[in-house]
């Protein structure tokens, strides 16, 4: 499956630092455009949890040439939508439109990139703030499987580790946060040199580098203060916490660094996951869920530049004990970690993240994200085309291992009441 999938790249980066990635796709005259910057949660100053979540809400609020609310108006009238997301690590903002709307959207973009916290106003901010207030009662509601991973870093995590920090925000520093911090923090992050631009779809290479000098060449930012590249996070792990309740069992593993150095480690340690909780033919699958004491088995990998995380998440049957689901998912645990997976689920794992890849990047949305992750962490958005051969390059040894060194480690368990400190 290694050759199923070579994308033509094309890349630059500008005078002013911002790297560039097309990747021409002419099927149908859609183009998606993706502008990843190097800021996120690991980036909240002291004392303002959620400063990025709260600039990224502020950049839709209007920019120099732009009106409060105008931005998502033009995009939509235009054929297209858009969203953004704040991460750990990472903020991004993506939009999808016709090919006909590209030149609107780098103006947009380059727009707000350069002046988008000069329009901020004391109402934008109380606005935003009750949003983002909206959005924790929501997260609040949904009970422990949404907030039981952040309860788990803060237990892991050493004391100073940003990620502990939940890219959502504390209300109470949110509360406190000024127009001028928030202008501040603009100016910091928000900045060519700490920003990686992302095309996909029906463009020519050359001509959407163009448009990406056109409307970005003389971007500089509101303020050079400050670093522009940031190390977001000090590396840790391994480590497990396990939370357990009633109606759930979710384990929570640190796993490598979404890097060059650890990506080997960390494609295996996925694969061990996959095998162990991935789907109908996963071991977990098949122990719990076939046999009735489980009504769901899944698993996961968030991939982060400072140290990835993993969930292994069981939910009982009805009627059906969680103690029951912790000691099969020990002893699932040990024994991929004694003596590895089979070759067929290695073939079986192996084969669905590598679907799940493909169904990512041939959407054009995705595909542009995942240049713009690759260009930022690895320097390079040509390795889009090694995501394949590497997932057929890890063995049955390096899974064993893997789940050796960052799975079946000793487990942390989280009390309740970390679970509800998480989510306010």
């Amino acid at each position: 499956m290694s050759t199923a999938a070579r994308f033509p790249i094309a890349r630059t980066r500008l005078d002013n630092g911002l790297r560039v990635a097309v990747c021409p796709d002419r099927g149908v005259p859609v183009v998606a455009v993706n502008l990843w910057y190097g800021v996120g949660a690991a980036h909240d100053p002291a004392g303002r949890s959620g400063a990025a979540h709260l600039c990224e809400h502020l950049m839709f609020d209007g920019s120099r040439h732009v009106r409060s609310g105008e931005h998502q108006l033009l995009v939509h009238r235009a054929g297209g939508s858009g969203n953004a997301t704040t991460g750990y690590d990472r903020t991004n903002y993506f939009t999808q439109a016709p090919t006909g709307a590209l030149d609107l959207v780098l103006w947009l973009e380059a727009d707000r990139m350069a002046s988008a916290a000069q329009g901020v106003t004391p109402a934008a901010l109380d606005t935003q703030r009750r949003v983002i207030g909206q959005e924790k009662e929501q997260r609040r509601a949904a009970g422990p499987a949404a907030n039981g991973v952040q309860a788990a870093l803060r237990e892991l995590l050493p004391a100073a580790h940003p990620y502990r920090r939940a890219p959502i925000g504390s209300v109470s520093d949110l509360a406190e946060t000024t127009v001028a911090e928030v202008s501040d923090f603009h100016g910091r992050y928000y900045r060519p040199a700490n920003a990686v631009l992302s095309v996909v779809g029906d463009v020519d290479p050359d001509e959407a580098l163009g448009l990406a000098h056109r409307y970005f060449g003389d971007v500089q930012g509101v303020s050079a203060a400050g670093p522009a590249d940031p190390a977001p996070a000090h590396g840790s792990g391994p480590g497990r916490a396990a939370l357990t309740g009633h109606d759930l069992i979710q384990y929570v593993f640190l796993l490598p660094a979404d890097d060059a150095a650890t990506g080997r480690d960390l494609d295996a340690a996925e694969i061990a996951l996959d095998v162990l909780a991935g789907g109908a033919y996963a071991r977990l699958y098949r122990r719990l869920v076939i046999s009735g004491l489980a009504a769901q088995v899944t698993a996961s990998v968030s991939r982060l530049a400072g140290v990835s995380f993993g969930t292994l998440t069981a939910r009982p049957a009805p009627g059906r004990d969680s103690s029951a689901l912790s000691a099969a998912i020990e002893t699932a645990i040990e024994d991929v970690a004694q003596f590895g997976p089979t070759d067929a689920e290695l073939a079986i794992a192996r084969a669905r993240l590598e679907h799940g890849w493909l169904l990512r990047v041939g959407n054009r949305i995705g595909r542009a994200d995942e240049l713009s992750r690759l260009a930022w962490r690895a320097g390079d958005p040509g390795l889009l085309n090694e995501r394949l051969p590497a997932l057929d390059a890890v063995t049955v040894r390096d899974v064993t291992r893997a789940a050796r060194n960052w799975l079946a480690v000793p487990t942390t368990e989280v009390a309740a009441t970390e679970l509800v400190r998480s989510a306010t």
